[in-house]
């Protein structure tokens, strides 16, 4: 099985997600795993820690149509580890929504991987054009892409059910682009 997945491997541009349930697992805890293949571009590997942080009452959260490659959003908001460095431009956000008053430190990648609740998330994409285009588009408007959509559901959410409800509702609300 391994040889043929390994001859088939120049053929695959896309991200592999293994997901393992508390009752098959050896250690009685559930486990996910995700890979970011990134089909033919070069990716941004960054492990990235998003701290924990208190909100001013009324702030919002910026979206933004995050980039395939290095860097994959500059916006000193998100994070210090996204702030510019050597003359990079702060993103432009396609939208906002109503911050929370207080979010979950989390670590994230091209998508958000895991809360410190104990939230993860693993995320496989497809290049298939099944929902609109995304709003820096001059014909589209959709504003929440699952990059945004996973690290926000790791910010507020301490629960899986909590996460699919909010990357839902947000989705319905600021339309969805993939």
């Amino acid at each position: 099985v391994l040889t043929t997945l390994a001859l088939q491997a120049h053929h695959a541009w896309a991200c592999t997600v293994m997901a393992v349930g508390k009752d098959a697992s050896s250690t009685g805890y559930p486990m996910v795993g995700h890979s970011d293949d990134s089909g033919g571009d070069t990716t941004d590997v960054r492990l990235t820690r998003v701290p924990r942080k208190k909100w001013p009452k009324g702030s919002l959260r910026p979206l933004y149509k995050w980039a395939d490659g290095y860097p994959r959003v500059v916006s000193a908001a998100l994070s210090p580890e996204y702030a510019p460095v050597g003359g990079q431009k702060e993103f432009v956000a396609i939208g906002h929504i109503p911050q929370v008053e207080e979010t979950w430190a989390y670590w994230d990648a091209d998508y958000g991987i895991q809360n410190e609740k104990g939230v993860a998330i693993g995320e496989s994409t497809t290049t298939g054009r099944t929902v609109g285009w995304s709003a820096d588009k001059p014909y589209g408007y959709n504003r929440a892409g699952i990059e945004d959509l996973s690290k926000i559901a790791l910010e507020r959410c301490a629960t899986a059910r909590c996460a699919v409800q909010t990357m839902g509702d947000i989705a319905v609300e600021q339309g969805f682009y993939s």
